[in-house]
């Protein structure tokens, strides 16, 4: 089965092991927690991670940066 990857053509990515490690690495898990995931697991604790940030967040006001500032 071809799947088409970053790289733009259709040949499978050889190296998608590696890809998987250096991705846990940078989302600070340790090869141990990595070890414990399923490959399902992983996944949908990738698609966690990187996913959108929730809109409960608010602009800084003049009054927050002043109290911050001191």
């Amino acid at each position: 089965m071809e799947t088409s990857n970053l790289k733009g053509n259709s040949e499978p990515d050889k190296d998608i092991e590696i890809g998987i490690l250096a991705t846990a690495k940078k989302m600070g898990l340790s090869f141990e927690e990595l070890n414990l995931f399923s490959l399902n697991d992983y996944l949908v604790f990738v698609d966690k991670w990187a996913g959108e940030e929730s809109s409960d967040h608010r602009k800084a006001t003049q009054a927050d940066i002043d109290f911050f500032m001191g």
